[in-house]
């Protein structure tokens, strides 16, 4: 016989925290700051949004386009640029480009948006932070930054651990290509900038990075 009473029907507080959790990690996976994250053994999926006049935030009501415009593209690593699209797999279809200016309020010290103008990832990397690292140094924040693409996506409920696990990752992929130790100072100065306080995230990453400065050590 069928239930009348909705409130006393089977199932359906689940049906509803099922439906809400779905929900929110939709939202969390559209709106996750980081633009892009896909499995490296497979290649990068195009971007699906033009960003290029969309805000980046609609608060800021920025667009992409606008900021490539306040900054300047970086020439100095298409090297690195090649090597990293090469290991990564990235179409020749997708552009990889670096551009630095007054980001500090979008994208803090870096951050890979989408773009289909041009159509691939751009990197954005505040000049102010980018200016005071040392060569090294700026290409563990470049391979840091770009490193991200080796993410695996997460749909559902990301937690302050999938995100120390995210930059953890980001940290072992950028020692490919600079030493432990730069990237190492560049957390360091991450973390001076932001007032030196002690954080979870940055004693695990600084953790990481320092064993496998160790097992370099010991081959």
């Amino acid at each position: 016989m069928e239930n009348d009473n909705p409130e006393r029907r089977p199932g359906s507080g689940l049906t509803l925290v099922a439906f809400l959790l779905i929900a929110l990690g939709l939202f969390l996976f559209v709106f996750y700051p980081h633009s892009t994250v896909t499995n490296p053994d497979h290649p990068l999926k195009p971007p699906s949004t033009d960003h290029s006049y969309e805000p980046l935030y609609p608060e800021h009501g920025i667009r992409l386009n606008e900021l490539l415009k306040l900054g300047r593209q970086d020439n100095e690593h298409e090297d690195l640029l090649s090597q990293i699209r090469e290991d990564l797999k990235i179409p020749q279809g997708l552009e990889v480009k670096i551009f630095v200016g007054p980001y500090a309020n979008i994208s803090s010290e870096g951050r890979i948006v989408d773009s289909n103008h041009p159509f691939g990832f751009i990197l954005l990397l505040d000049e102010w932070f980018y200016r005071d690292l040392t060569p090294e140094e700026k290409i563990a924040l470049i391979s840091h930054e770009l490193g991200h693409l080796t993410n695996e996506a997460v749909f559902l409920m990301y937690s302050s651990d999938t995100l120390i696990r995210f930059q953890i990752e980001a940290d072992t992929y950028a020692t490919k290509y600079a030493k432990p130790e730069a990237m190492i100072s560049v957390i360091n100065k991450v973390n001076a900038k932001h007032g030196g306080l002690p954080s979870r995230q940055y004693d695990l990453r600084i953790q990481n990075l320092e064993k496998i400065k160790q097992s370099r050590q010991e081959r």
